[in-house]
């Protein structure tokens, strides 16, 4: 929407352009792209300050603010995970960064300055870390991070019925090859593959057992705040990955993000400081992470406009769906 470049790698140029739109609201990551380069001769936070931004760095200065542009940038680079800012809150895992806000409270402010606007407003809320844990094959962090996305969905939902004139939509850009096939427990004693529960198998040793028979798994929200209180509980879900390199397997929960593989001699190899079994890759060594599948998405919409969203679609008919809500002819 606002940078057009052959690739996303290129995030000091994309930080130029963002100044060049000059969008009002801008939240996220990426501190390292703004911050002063003496070998360019930039100072791209300077220049966003002389174009009426105000800077913050942390959720409470995101809350307090009442400025009609802003730009936050809360992490040095991607801001860390749901689980990791809000829960666990390791200190080598959050390193300086301990104050980062949730997408609900970026959703929030964005629209609270937004929809000052009496022309409208164009939103694009992301949960992008989604995407880089399920790489990971970190689900359990993804999954988190899907729900907090869910939840800065809902505070939008909750504007449009008081507005009566927004279009929401809620789309992914791609899919991974990640599946649940059962659910996962060690209480009778088994545990990698073995400890895969699908179907809804006769086990004689445990038929005394509360596990016996048990299809759900046992996560819990007691304090209703809709997060699982716990991302690893007893019974888990076993989450198996399509097209992935060499890596172990682990199916419980990992307290800190790891990397699945290392780098050795020109080649992509499982990461030796992980714990789990070690499964053979079934994609070119030269590839880190899990890799996208070609699955068709789902998309939801509601609102003005909405009606245009049905049956299969290209994805390149997203853009024409929303220009005809703004009563634009984009064709």
């Amino acid at each position: 929407m606002v940078s057009h470049l052959r690739k996303r790698e290129y995030q000091d140029i994309i930080a130029f352009d963002l100044l060049r739109v000059k969008p009002e609201v801008i939240l996220g990551g990426g501190l390292k792209n703004f911050l002063p380069d003496e070998k360019y001769n930039k100072n791209l936070i300077a220049s966003y300050k002389k174009n009426g931004y105000e800077i913050v760095y942390d959720r409470d200065s995101l809350k307090q603010t009442e400025s009609k542009k802003i730009l936050g940038l809360f992490h040095y680079d991607n801001m860390n995970v749901y689980l990791d800012r809000e829960m666990l809150r390791n200190k080598e895992v959050l390193g300086e960064y301990d104050k980062q806000p949730t997408l609900i409270d970026m959703t929030k402010k964005a629209i609270e300055i937004l929809s000052k606007n009496k022309d409208g407003f164009f939103l694009m809320v992301e949960g992008g870390n989604i995407d880089k844990q399920l790489h990971r094959m970190d689900w359990q962090r993804a999954t988190y991070d899907t729900i907090e996305l869910d939840k800065s969905v809902a505070i939008a939902r909750d504007f449009a019925k008081s507005n009566g004139e927004t279009l929401i939509i809620v789309v992914a850009d791609h899919a991974h090859g990640a599946s649940i096939t059962g659910t996962y427990y060690e209480a009778d004693g088994k545990s990698g593959r073995d400890g895969v529960m699908i179907y809804n198998k006769f086990i004689p040793e445990l038929l005394n057992s509360p596990y016996y028979t048990s299809i759900f798994p046992t996560f819990k929200d007691e304090d209703k705040d809709g997060f699982p209180d716990d991302p690893d509980p007893k019974i888990t879900l076993a989450v198996q990955y399509a097209n992935h390199p060499d890596y172990k397997v682990y199916y419980r929960f990992r307290e800190k993000p790891s990397e699945p593989t290392i780098l050795k001699n020109g080649k992509y190899i499982t990461n030796p400081n992980n714990k789990g079994v070690k499964y053979a890759g079934n994609i070119p060594y030269d590839e880190e992470h899990e890799a996208h599948s070609a699955d068709d998405v789902i998309l939801m919409s509601e609102g003005v406009g909405s009606d245009y969203f049905k049956g299969v679609m290209d994805n390149t008919e997203v853009f024409f769906g929303i220009m005809r809500a703004f009563g634009i002819d984009a064709r």
